[in-house]
């Protein structure tokens, strides 16, 4: 059985061990043992504050939710396609 795939990054929530600046936004400063999103991309790290990471997730989530719509809309046309041929749609009652 294939092992499911992540579309995400890895991702995780940990403390700052010193003061720094948020790299999306360098008026936003993370103080020493402040919460920051760390996200790993391969042997890249980037850090960001809690408010930038939250409008971050909240627009990827909303992203993933219509693409799943999508993807859902695709599938349930395609299985009706199936089950009534394109001649059983056209013929006279």
């Amino acid at each position: 059985m294939p092992k499911p795939k992540s579309f995400l990054r890895r991702l995780q929530i940990d403390h700052a061990q010193r003061s720094h600046n948020c790299q999306h936004n360098s008026a936003h400063r993370i103080r020493q043992g402040g919460q920051r999103l760390k996200v790993t991309d391969g042997r890249d790290q980037e850090h960001f504050c809690v408010p930038c990471a939250i409008q971050f997730l909240e627009g990827d989530v909303a992203k993933l939710q219509s693409l799943i719509a999508a993807l859902k809309a695709a599938q349930t046309t395609r299985l009706a396609e199936e089950v009534l041929p394109p001649s059983a749609s056209t013929a006279p009652v």
